[in-house]
């Protein structure tokens, strides 16, 4: 059994890395401003890795367990219409702290993600030791809490793609071609979203830091220029890269 890690690379937001640990209401001493709006605040919710956020950004943030949950047959749903179905796969989705993420993603050096997936399969094989049949399996989802809302939502259907990329028979990707193409259904499902924010959400992504992200959904925004999506998914599930560019 060979298990693959794939993590979700952190978002920032003015700044500020977008990963929560256990917080506390507080009173501010000094004037201090919400990490996410900026707005200047008297009260915050007050993080351990630094963050402070106002009561309207506290209350569009997902901390339990429940809340994920209650995300996820959405998600799965919005998915389904662009698609790419998850619907019949266990998604083992766990909503963990950023002391736990840490734990989780010990191997990543000097880097905690916001979203990680691990997969493996089980394989059956013949006397010669040929596989003859695979049962992919996903064995964890893991959002960091305390996300707003639409970081949260995002980084899920990132993590969906993962999960849907591994029930596919698709030849082995580059990095970069995987995490492009979940990286488009994360933009993908964001344009359909009713929120201002969403243009300054999808350059954020297009601009990362990881060259491997940037460079998959430049990547992957390009070829949706001459391509539909799904002919997309069907170029990259025979020849496992994005489609060439057409020129007159």
């Amino acid at each position: 059994m060979n298990k693959q890690t794939l993590y979700k690379n952190t978002l920032t937001n003015k700044g500020v890395t977008s990963d929560i640990c256990d917080y506390k209401i507080k009173r501010a001493s000094d004037s201090i401003s919400c990490s996410y709006c900026n707005k200047e605040i008297s009260h915050s919710a007050s993080y351990e890795d630094g963050r402070e956020l106002c009561k309207k950004c506290f209350d569009n943030s997902v901390h339990t367990q429940e809340e994920a949950l209650e995300f996820l047959p959405k998600l799965i749903n919005d998915m389904k219409k662009f698609g790419i179905d998850c619907q019949n796969m266990n998604i083992p989705l766990r909503l963990i702290n950023r002391k736990s993420m840490e734990h989780e993603s010990k191997s990543l050096k000097n880097f905690i993600p916001i979203g990680l997936t691990s997969r493996y399969n089980l394989n059956s094989y013949n006397s010669s030791r040929q596989i003859v049949h695979r049962e992919p399996v996903i064995d964890s989802v893991l959002i960091l809490n305390g996300l707003s809302v639409t970081d949260f939502c995002m980084t899920l259907v990132h993590e969906l793609g993962h999960c849907w990329i591994h029930h596919q028979d698709f030849p082995q990707l580059e990095p970069y071609v995987e995490e492009g193409l979940c990286e488009l259904l994360s933009c993908i499902w964001l344009k359909q979203q009713n929120i201002p924010e969403r243009g300054q959400k999808i350059q954020n992504l297009l601009n990362y830091s990881s060259d491997v992200y940037k460079k998959g959904l430049n990547r992957a925004m390009i070829a949706l220029k001459d391509y539909s999506f799904k002919e997309i998914i069907q170029y990259i599930s025979l020849k496992g890269i994005f489609p060439p560019r057409y020129y007159n």
